[in-house]
């Protein structure tokens, strides 16, 4: 720290204070890149105080400067190796940057540090699904559920993971918890839809769908399952409809295309099938169970 003992030193830290009050009402008005100037200033006059090369990265990850950030955070660290927030916001620039494993250690750091860190833990099972590494990032989310059990993203992140490894049945209940905590979370609504539907609990699966539009109409996933949904009700024209807005809403949406092609099949729609098909493969070349649809829908009812 500066030392205050003769006059010279003490208008250095009284100036190294404003800078840094400066500085935090800048941040106060988004003013990021003001705000690195400062703590800059700030830093020439007390290179050695931890803080404000902190400070300083925590404005440059605002700024998406996420190397800038690291760079702050590793000096802070420098000087004062215990500084677990450091090690934290470390391990979130190195998550942006996809350096998982990076982000990792440093929220392993964060952890041994401070072993009641929900954050720590939220962030790691973040970077550990982004590794594949499903198991770990589920003990993640439980854990930092565990210290904040109100936190219904934590909730529905885990879900999500558990989806990923088809536990259905696991990936409802932690859904169900999300929506607990905020009736108004669409998006768990909508992944509920999912499970649902994976479980072959089609009117169930509805019911959700519906909420979850209620919320937010705007989702073209949503209108995506729900016409899933009544497609396997044997609804093929409310199914039409729902794929009808899911590529109002998004023109490119290959799987909507294709699925609005099955239920025109059932209807006996052939020309239009054959459309959608023509649609969905133009879209996305590679598209297997389109190219084999259009295949067999000319095999059986265009010949020639």
């Amino acid at each position: 720290m500066v030392k205050e003992n003769n006059g010279h030193e003490s208008g250095n830290v009284s100036e190294y204070k404003r800078l840094l009050s400066k500085a935090e009402d800048k941040i106060a008005r988004n003013d990021y890149q003001g705000a690195v100037v400062c703590y800059n200033k700030a830093i020439k006059l007390n290179p050695k105080d931890a803080i404000g090369y902190y400070s300083c990265g925590k404005a440059k990850y605002k700024l998406k400067d996420y190397n800038g950030a690291i760079e702050e955070f590793s000096k802070a660290i420098e000087l004062n190796p215990g500084y677990t927030d450091a090690y934290y916001r470390r391990g979130r620039a190195k998550n942006k940057l996809k350096d998982y494993n990076g982000a990792i250690e440093d929220f392993n750091y964060t952890i041994k540090l401070n072993p009641d860190f929900a954050l720590a833990y939220y962030r790691r099972s973040i970077a550990k699904n982004k590794l594949k590494d499903y198991d770990g990032a589920i003990e993640d989310y439980s854990k930092a559920i565990e210290l904040i059990p109100e936190d219904a993203l934590a909730c529905y992140n885990c879900g999500r993971v558990k989806y990923k490894l088809k536990d259905y049945k696991g990936a409802i209940e932690e859904f169900n918890k999300a929506i607990k905590l905020n009736p108004k979370y669409a998006k768990a609504y909508f992944s509920l839809s999912s499970a649902k539907i994976k479980l072959k609990d089609y009117n169930e699966a509805l019911k959700d769908s519906y909420r979850g539009s209620e919320l937010n109409y705007n989702v073209v996933n949503a209108y995506y399952n729900r016409g899933i949904i009544r497609e396997n009700l044997n609804d093929y024209i409310g199914a039409i409809e729902d794929y009808n807005k899911a590529i109002e809403l998004n023109p490119d949406y290959a799987p909507a295309y294709f699925s609005r092609g099955v239920s025109r099949t059932k209807l006996g729609n052939y020309k239009g099938a054959k459309g959608d098909y023509d649609k969905a493969i133009e879209l996305n070349p590679a598209f297997t169970e389109a190219i084999n649809n259009r295949k067999n829908l000319k095999r059986d009812f265009f010949k020639s």
